[in-house]
């Protein structure tokens, strides 16, 4: 049984004039019909920041999909302010070492499918991988857009009584990562954002 939420938004800290970063979310007619926004409770994600890490302004969305007996099947969105793209670049890296490591013990080492070929656009630098940790297989996008820096990581397929359940396929995860880095690509270049 599949359970749909609402939309969850939290700001951390009040933005520069003209940033409206809720614009940047991948929007939900991105993912798959069975896929919704979620109204879970939404994180900080600034709060993880260290100190002086220059991260100015944060918004953290989740889009979930959800089975009932297996509540972790979904997919996050943050996106992090930086005050410009010199702090949000060197961030960029230490949040790449964090975001891509693994204990080999629990979980396979990160790399891209065969089936993956996604390449962004726009970003000065970007991240993709995908690795089976725990309870099935979990893809991620970190990448870099001027000052921002966003992370979007899925839950593409979930392991349930002994077997592999795909929430969405490879094909369809592609679908949304293009999507993503296409809206980005064109928020920022317009006008009305900068």
């Amino acid at each position: 049984m599949f359970v749909a939420q609402d939309i969850g938004v939290f700001r951390l800290n009040p933005q520069p004039p003209g940033r409206d970063l809720e614009e940047l979310f991948v929007k939900a007619e991105s993912f798959p019909d069975d896929w919704t926004l979620s109204n879970e409770p939404p994180s900080s994600p600034c709060r993880a920041a260290p100190l002086g890490s220059g991260c100015e302004s944060s918004i953290s969305l989740s889009m979930r999909y959800q089975y009932t007996e297996f509540p972790w099947g979904g997919a996050v969105q943050s996106i992090y302010q930086y005050l410009n793209d010199e702090e949000a670049s060197k961030d960029f890296e230490r949040m790449e070492k964090r975001s891509f490591s693994v204990n080999e013990e629990f979980g396979t080492p990160w790399s891209i499918p065969d089936d993956l070929s996604f390449s962004s656009e726009s970003s000065q630098q970007y991240r993709l991988g995908c690795h089976f940790h725990g309870p099935g297989e979990r893809c991620q996008l970190l990448a870099r857009y001027q000052e921002l820096i966003i992370l979007f990581s899925i839950r593409r397929s979930i392991l349930d009584d002994d077997r592999q359940i795909e929430l969405l396929s490879y094909d369809q995860l592609q679908a949304v990562l293009r999507s993503l880095d296409a809206h980005i690509t064109s928020e920022l270049t317009d006008a009305n954002f900068q």
